[in-house]
């Protein structure tokens, strides 16, 4: 907005309005007297763009967008969360039990099976580092009789603090679908706001009968780590939303609805191709780059999930991601689920990286 209101322009600028019979020249009086007072306008007019940007949310930084947030639509930046995970012991194990995995403190939050005892166990640092690890645990302090302490799942998965411009397309997005009393944004942001889950579709669906009457919902949800949700966090969604499946309300869902909660499918994607490769390069070689990169691929597609009819696999961009592999030269026949053609997905699918053949 300020762009022309530079040092040098201004300087300038006042300059051309002394005399010319006065001496103007750098290093005289009146220059050493404007220069200075021109550098401190140049950096108000600066402060006064920035102040400019801080009144749209567009350009406001994340400071003064949550302000803005929180003024217009009352919203704020999803907070950080911690990791849910299953722990499997040999033996009973009282709650508030604390472990240690690496560089990561866990504790024992609730059982889950007394007979198998399983329990749930909570990380003690915030954020998605605490989604990352399983195996063999260490108790902190000695517990008699236990040899077995593993962390074997991952249940409802830890967020990060929500980035700034996820929330301002959340923001912007709180503008044009209204929650009210069961709609569709209604169901897509009380679902989304339970730690754990990344995505959601909400649509009608059928009875117990198989009949499209009045009240049915179906929701079917992600985990925040674009993956195909834990039972106990379906579980979670569900109690949270429709305990009791009755229309009576008892949960978020409005009188006169009944809410099936449901995890998004995976469809496992089997990938074949001939691979020429570089000179000292074999498929051993590249394995785990070119799965590294296939998974990054349905990761980006994955993130679409929400907002698509459907996700397609396109056989095109699976050969894009493999040939920037280093080692691979060129590709060719490629082939998805055994046909030369790109995939596409049902409603409730998300792509799954199968056996990959080069």
């Amino acid at each position: 907005m300020y762009e022309d209101k530079t040092y040098e322009s201004l300087l300038n600028e006042k300059l051309s309005k002394v005399d010319s019979k006065f001496d103007k020249r750098e290093g005289s009086i009146i220059y050493d007297a404007l220069a200075p007072n021109s550098a401190e306008v140049a950096m108000m007019y600066l402060q006064l763009e920035w102040m400019f940007e801080q009144m749209f949310g567009d350009t406001a930084d994340r400071e003064y967008l949550i302000k803005m947030a929180k003024d217009t639509r009352g919203i704020e930046p999803k907070p950080a969360t911690y990791a849910i995970l299953k722990g499997a012991f040999n033996i009973a194990v009282p709650i508030g039990t604390r472990f240690s995995l690496g560089t990561l403190n866990y504790i024992v939050t609730e059982l889950i099976d007394d007979t198998n005892h399983t329990y749930k166990v909570q990380c003690e640092t915030i954020g998605t580092e605490g989604n990352k690890h399983f195996g063999t645990m260490i108790p902190i302090n000695y517990i008699s009789g236990l040899s077995t302490c593993e962390l074997t799942e991952l249940l409802i998965p830890a967020q990060e603090e929500e980035d700034t411009e996820v929330f301002r397309k959340r923001w912007r997005d709180s503008f044009n679908a209204t929650a009210f009393g069961g709609n569709r944004a209604d169901y897509m942001e009380k679902i989304k706001a339970i730690q754990g889950v990344g995505g959601a579709k909400c649509y009608r669906t059928t009875n117990e009968l198989g009949e499209l009457v009045g009240g049915h919902v179906k929701c079917v949800i992600m985990s925040s780590d674009y993956a195909i949700p834990s039972t106990t966090l379906v579980h979670t969604v569900q109690q949270r939303i429709d305990p009791t499946q009755d229309m009576e309300g008892y949960g978020l869902a409005p009188i006169g609805h009944i809410a099936h909660i449901q995890a998004v499918k995976g469809k496992v994607i089997n990938i074949s191709c001939k691979i020429t490769y570089e000179p000292r390069y074999g498929f051993a070689d590249v394995k785990s780059y070119i799965e590294g990169a296939i998974d990054n691929y349905f990761k980006s597609l994955i993130e679409t999930w929400e907002d698509s009819d459907h996700l397609i696999v396109i056989l095109k961009k699976i050969e894009s991601e493999i040939i920037d592999v280093i080692g691979v030269k060129d590709i060719s026949d490629t082939l998805l689920n055994g046909s030369a053609s790109n995939v596409i997905l049902d409603p409730d699918e998300i792509p799954i990286r199968g056996e990959v053949i080069g």
